[in-house]
Protein backbone atom coordinates (compact mmCIF):
# COMPACT_ATOMS: atom_id res chain seq x y z
CA UNK A 1 0.00 0.00 0.00
CA UNK A 2 3.14 2.45 0.54
CA UNK A 3 3.79 2.35 -3.35
CA UNK A 4 0.45 3.13 -4.04
CA UNK A 5 0.37 5.57 -1.61
CA UNK A 6 3.32 7.46 -3.07
CA UNK A 7 2.24 7.05 -6.41
CA UNK A 8 -0.84 9.11 -5.72
CA UNK A 9 1.02 11.65 -3.78
CA UNK A 10 3.39 12.06 -7.01
CA UNK A 11 0.48 12.11 -9.16
CA UNK A 12 -1.45 15.10 -7.38
CA UNK A 13 2.00 17.09 -7.29
CA UNK A 14 2.60 16.43 -10.60
CA UNK A 15 -1.25 17.36 -11.86
CA UNK A 16 -0.86 20.85 -9.12
CA UNK A 17 2.02 22.09 -10.52
CA UNK A 18 1.11 21.34 -14.22
CA UNK A 19 -2.06 23.54 -13.39
CA UNK A 20 -0.01 25.99 -11.19
CA UNK A 21 2.41 26.73 -14.03
CA UNK A 22 -0.26 26.74 -16.44
CA UNK A 23 -2.51 29.41 -14.48
CA UNK A 24 0.64 31.53 -12.88
CA UNK A 25 1.63 31.98 -16.62
CA UNK A 26 -1.47 33.51 -17.93
CA UNK A 27 -3.15 35.13 -14.89
CA UNK A 28 -5.13 37.60 -16.81
CA UNK A 29 -6.47 34.54 -18.55
CA UNK A 30 -7.13 32.69 -15.83
CA UNK A 31 -8.81 35.56 -13.83
CA UNK A 32 -10.96 36.33 -16.62
CA UNK A 33 -12.04 32.64 -16.44
CA UNK A 34 -13.28 32.98 -13.22
CA UNK A 35 -15.21 35.92 -14.40
CA UNK A 36 -16.98 33.83 -16.48
CA UNK A 37 -18.40 31.27 -13.77
CA UNK A 38 -19.97 34.28 -11.78
CA UNK A 39 -19.15 32.89 -8.95
CA UNK A 40 -17.29 35.50 -7.29
CA UNK A 41 -17.70 39.28 -8.11
CA UNK A 42 -15.26 40.61 -11.12
CA UNK A 43 -13.23 42.64 -8.75
CA UNK A 44 -12.11 40.00 -6.91
CA UNK A 45 -11.47 37.87 -10.20
CA UNK A 46 -7.95 38.68 -10.14
CA UNK A 47 -7.58 38.34 -5.92
CA UNK A 48 -9.39 34.86 -6.67
CA UNK A 49 -6.88 33.72 -9.27
CA UNK A 50 -3.82 34.64 -7.07
CA UNK A 51 -5.25 32.59 -3.98
CA UNK A 52 -6.36 29.46 -6.20
CA UNK A 53 -2.59 29.72 -7.96
CA UNK A 54 -1.28 29.93 -4.40
CA UNK A 55 -2.62 27.07 -3.33
CA UNK A 56 -2.67 24.79 -6.15
CA UNK A 57 1.65 25.47 -5.67
CA UNK A 58 1.31 24.38 -2.04
CA UNK A 59 -0.61 21.12 -2.40
CA UNK A 60 2.10 20.39 -5.40
CA UNK A 61 4.62 21.18 -2.31
CA UNK A 62 2.71 19.20 0.05
CA UNK A 63 2.04 16.09 -1.80
CA UNK A 64 6.04 16.00 -2.78
CA UNK A 65 6.84 16.34 0.32
CA UNK A 66 4.15 13.46 2.02
CA UNK A 67 2.93 16.70 4.67
CA UNK A 68 -0.12 17.59 6.24
CA UNK A 69 -1.77 13.78 5.27
CA UNK A 70 -5.24 14.23 5.66
CA UNK A 71 -5.54 18.06 5.47
CA UNK A 72 -4.42 18.27 2.15
CA UNK A 73 -6.73 15.44 0.67
CA UNK A 74 -9.37 16.75 2.62
CA UNK A 75 -8.21 20.72 0.55
CA UNK A 76 -7.81 18.20 -2.41
CA UNK A 77 -10.97 17.12 -2.28
CA UNK A 78 -12.80 20.47 -1.25
CA UNK A 79 -11.21 22.20 -4.11
CA UNK A 80 -12.19 19.70 -6.73
CA UNK A 81 -15.88 19.46 -5.49
CA UNK A 82 -16.37 23.29 -5.68
CA UNK A 83 -14.63 22.95 -9.14
CA UNK A 84 -16.83 20.22 -10.27
CA UNK A 85 -19.88 21.98 -8.95
CA UNK A 86 -19.39 25.38 -10.28
CA UNK A 87 -18.38 24.01 -13.99
CA UNK A 88 -21.62 21.75 -13.54
CA UNK A 89 -23.63 25.52 -13.03
CA UNK A 90 -21.51 26.72 -15.88
CA UNK A 91 -23.20 23.97 -17.99
CA UNK A 92 -26.29 24.25 -17.30
CA UNK A 93 -26.77 27.39 -16.86
CA UNK A 94 -24.22 28.67 -20.19
CA UNK A 95 -24.02 25.40 -21.83
CA UNK A 96 -20.78 24.92 -21.35
CA UNK A 97 -18.42 23.06 -20.09
CA UNK A 98 -15.16 24.46 -20.79
CA UNK A 99 -11.86 24.16 -18.77
CA UNK A 100 -8.44 25.45 -19.42
CA UNK A 101 -7.34 24.40 -16.13
CA UNK A 102 -4.25 22.53 -17.18
CA UNK A 103 -3.23 25.34 -20.40
CA UNK A 104 -1.64 23.39 -22.99
CA UNK A 105 -2.47 19.64 -21.58
CA UNK A 106 -5.20 19.08 -23.60
CA UNK A 107 -6.19 15.73 -22.45
CA UNK A 108 -6.86 17.10 -18.79
CA UNK A 109 -9.02 19.98 -20.15
CA UNK A 110 -11.68 17.35 -21.24
CA UNK A 111 -14.88 16.22 -19.26
CA UNK A 112 -13.86 18.44 -16.03
CA UNK A 113 -16.32 17.41 -14.43
CA UNK A 114 -15.87 13.22 -14.89
CA UNK A 115 -12.27 14.40 -14.16
CA UNK A 116 -12.88 16.18 -11.12
CA UNK A 117 -15.08 13.68 -9.72
CA UNK A 118 -12.03 11.00 -10.53
CA UNK A 119 -9.43 13.57 -8.62
CA UNK A 120 -11.70 13.33 -5.87
CA UNK A 121 -12.59 8.92 -5.51
CA UNK A 122 -8.61 8.92 -5.78
CA UNK A 123 -8.17 11.29 -3.06
CA UNK A 124 -10.92 9.34 -1.10
CA UNK A 125 -8.84 6.34 -1.73
CA UNK A 126 -5.29 8.24 -0.75
CA UNK A 127 -6.92 8.58 3.18
CA UNK A 128 -7.49 5.11 3.26
CA UNK A 129 -3.94 4.34 2.41
CA UNK A 130 -0.95 3.76 4.84
CA UNK A 131 1.70 7.00 4.48
CA UNK A 132 5.20 6.12 4.48
CA UNK A 133 7.78 8.76 5.16
CA UNK A 134 10.05 9.49 2.42
CA UNK A 135 13.36 11.36 1.83
CA UNK A 136 13.29 15.13 1.63
CA UNK A 137 16.06 14.95 -1.06
CA UNK A 138 14.20 12.69 -3.02
CA UNK A 139 10.73 14.81 -3.04
CA UNK A 140 13.32 17.93 -3.82
CA UNK A 141 14.37 15.84 -6.93
CA UNK A 142 10.91 14.95 -8.25
CA UNK A 143 9.93 18.61 -8.00
CA UNK A 144 12.80 19.73 -10.06
CA UNK A 145 12.12 16.56 -12.70
CA UNK A 146 8.60 17.77 -12.85
CA UNK A 147 9.54 21.28 -13.32
CA UNK A 148 11.77 20.42 -16.08
CA UNK A 149 9.37 18.34 -17.74
CA UNK A 150 6.82 20.81 -17.79
CA UNK A 151 9.05 23.77 -18.88
CA UNK A 152 10.32 21.21 -21.65
CA UNK A 153 6.57 20.64 -22.65
CA UNK A 154 5.60 24.29 -22.83
CA UNK A 155 9.06 24.87 -24.56
CA UNK A 156 8.22 21.85 -27.55
CA UNK A 157 4.65 23.15 -27.85
CA UNK A 158 5.72 27.33 -27.90
CA UNK A 159 8.15 25.63 -30.90
CA UNK A 160 5.59 23.68 -32.59
CA UNK A 161 3.28 26.74 -33.42
CA UNK A 162 6.42 28.84 -34.06
CA UNK A 163 7.16 26.44 -36.72
CA UNK A 164 3.55 26.56 -38.16
CA UNK A 165 3.82 30.36 -38.38
CA UNK A 166 6.58 30.81 -40.39
CA UNK A 167 6.18 30.64 -44.06
CA UNK A 168 6.58 28.24 -46.32
CA UNK A 169 9.58 28.81 -49.08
Amino acid sequence: MGVTSTVIDYFFSFIFLISFYFKARNMFNFSYEIRSYNVVPPSMAKLSAAAVVTLEFLLAIFYAFHVLHVYKEGITIGLFLFFTIVTYRKKREKGEESCNCFGKVRFLNKNPIVRNISFIVLSIIQLWLSNPQRDTSQSIYLLLAFSICIVIFDIWDNLNKLKKLRPVI
